[in-house]
This record gives C-alpha cells, sequence and structure tokens, in this order.
C-alpha cells in the first residue's frame, strides 16, 4: 500500500487506494484533503493507511448525533424490550438531544460527554419539566373526569374535600443515578458506531460519569408495616399490600399478578411476567431478568387473603 500528497490550491490532500470492493470489483479510494502543509497531510496519510491496516479507518461523515441516535435505536429496536426501548428514547429526548443533538458525532471527544453530564447534573430536569407538568396536568382531568361521571347522582352532600398540598417543583439537576443511565446509554450507541465504522473509537469510554452515593434503605418496623395493614384492610387492594409485604416482589410484578398463577393447594405463586407502563400503555413484559421467574410460597395468612379477594373478583 502506498499512499500519496498532492497540493489542491493553498492545501494538501492525502490519497491511496485501499482494497478492490468485493461486490462491485471497483478500485476504493481513500482521501482527505484540507491540510495547511505538506507534513501535515503526510502524517494524516500515514496514520489513516495504519488504521485501514488494522481494520480501524473511519470514513469521513457528517452524521450527527442525532442521526447517530436514531439509526442506533433502530437497529436494536428488536433486540431490547419495549421499556427499555421507551426508555431510551426518552432519556436522549430529553437529556441529550437539546444540548449535542446538532453535532457532528465524529467531532465529539470524552471532554464533550464530562461538560454535559456536568450540565444536567446542575440544570438537566429543565428541559423535561414541561412536558412532565403537562402529562401530570392530563392525567389529573382524567382521574376527575372519570370520578365525576362513575360517581355522578351517587354522591351525597358532605363536607367540601380537603384541598390538596401544591407539589413541589423538582431540583431543576437531575440525579446522578439518572445520568449514569445516560452515560450508559451514550456508551453503548458509541461502541457499536465505532463496530460500524461511523466513530474512530467509544470517546464516552474515557468521559467521567458522577458517583452514585449510597443510600441507606428505610424499612418499616413491624409495628408500622402492622398498623399499615390495619388501617388498609377495608382497601380494595388489602390482598396487593398483603402480598407485597410477605413476599417483597417488585411493583411490576404485583400489577402482573395473575389467578391462574396461584396454586391454592401447593401454597404457591408462580412470578413470570411483569406489567408496566410505557408512554401511557400498559405493556405486559417477561420480567427483569432471568431469575425474575419463580415460584414463591405463600404463607397460610397470604393464601387466605388472595382466596377471599378471588371470591370478591367472582
Amino acid at each position: 500500500m502506498k499512499g500519496h500528497v498532492q497540493r489542491r490550491g493553498k492545501t494538501y490532500r492525502y490519497f491511496f487506494d485501499a482494497e478492490v470492493d468485493a461486490l462491485t470489483g471497483k478500485r476504493r479510494q481513500v482521501t482527505k484533503g484540507g491540510f495547511a502543509t505538506e507534513r501535515e497531510a503526510w502524517a494524516a496519510c500515514r496514520e489513516a493507511m495504519s488504521d485501514h491496516e488494522q481494520g480501524r479507518l473511519v470514513r469521513q461523515n457528517r452524521r450527527t448525533v442525532e442521526q447517530l441516535f436514531e439509526e442506533w435505536l433502530s437497529r436494536r429496536q428488536h433486540a431490547v424490550k419495549q421499556s427499555m426501548h421507551a426508555n431510551y428514547r426518552n432519556y436522549f429526548r430529553y437529556y441529550v438531544c437539546p444540548y449535542i443533538g446538532s453535532r457532528r458525532a465524529q467531532d465529539l471527544d470524552s471532554a464533550v460527554f464530562d461538560a454535559l453530564y456536568a450540565k444536567l447534573l446542575t440544570s438537566g430536569r429543565v428541559k423535561a419539566n414541561a412536558e412532565h407538568r403537562r402529562i401530570r396536568e392530563v392525567q389529573k382531568i382524567a382521574r376527575e373526569n372519570a370520578i365525576t361521571e362513575r360517581e355522578k347522582g351517587k354522591r351525597r352532600p358532605g363536607p367540601a374535600p380537603k384541598p390538596r398540598p401544591v407539589e413541589r417543583e423538582p431540583e431543576p439537576g437531575l440525579a446522578p443515578k439518572t445520568v449514569v443511565n445516560v452515560h450508559r446509554m451514550l456508551h453503548r450507541v458509541w461502541e457499536d458506531a465505532t463496530r460500524w465504522g461511523y466513530v474512530k473509537r467509544n470517546v464516552v469510554a474515557d468521559a467521567n460519569p458522577p458517583r452514585v452515593p449510597r443510600k441507606a434503605h428505610r424499612t418499616w418496623t413491624v409495628t408500622q408495616l402492622t398498623t399499615f395493614l390495619h388501617e388498609a384492610r377495608g382497601d380494595r387492594f388489602f390482598a396487593l399490600w398483603v402480598l407485597e409485604a410477605t413476599t417483597g416482589m417488585r411493583r411490576s410484578e404485583l400489577a402482573a399478578v395473575h389467578r391462574d398463577g396461584i396454586d391454592f393447594d401447593a401454597g404457591t405463586l408462580t412470578v413470570n411476567s411483569t406489567r408496566v407502563v410505557i408512554d401511557g400503555k400498559v405493556i405486559e413484559e417477561d420480567g427483569k431478568s432471568d431469575d425474575s421467574w419463580r415460584t414463591i410460597a405463600l404463607d397460610p395468612y397470604t393464601l387466605g387473603v388472595l382466596r377471599s379477594h378471588v371470591r370478591m373478583l367472582d
């Protein structure tokens, strides 16, 4: 393989012949121009030929971060769960695209991502606040309309309901855990882009995501749990609260429990699915991990509560 440098006007360019295209049989030439001196062009030519021989040559392109992400998300759509696919899209829409979405992917280095993480930690939530408030308002109106239609003509006159406390606006910065999630997503994007030949290397790997501080888990005492279950005895979700208290199941697993998964004779519950909400729609999935599929032994009290709940449903 032999390289060449040629002057074009006031700048220099290099070029060399790569392997013949296996499909068309035509010669492929690698070239790049715009160098101020002949020495710079020769140095870049030698580096490009070395990258080509090692399979690391990246063709120059003007693909933006947004274009790269859209292609990456489309190609990974069938390899991830719907909930993860939606999370990726929302992370990029709110926390990446407004800041670096229009920049060329090949122009970025690790310092750009460090600056992005710093911005997200201090004021990253601002971009999403308006959309979140709009969604909350729509959901609130829908709940109020449903209650009005269901209870119209049935509600007895009584004291006016107490006003709900005004929700405090969230802090302007994102939590470190959310920023780490964004970093992990971008790391996967650049890792795949490197394999596809869109960027030279995964520069996100050199970035510094924030440290996630450890938080002590606060749990109820036996007295607190007993008090809660006593107060919730008349609630229509009492069986769910008991099942949560005695098994420690995840919220998404509890939402997906079906009577067919309960074996009253064996005293067990089979967990093999989860139910989550994605963009306002309820979606059933197959669990968070392989260990999510399991059979749980239930105590007599929980079985009794579940049996009463099933009879009520019938």
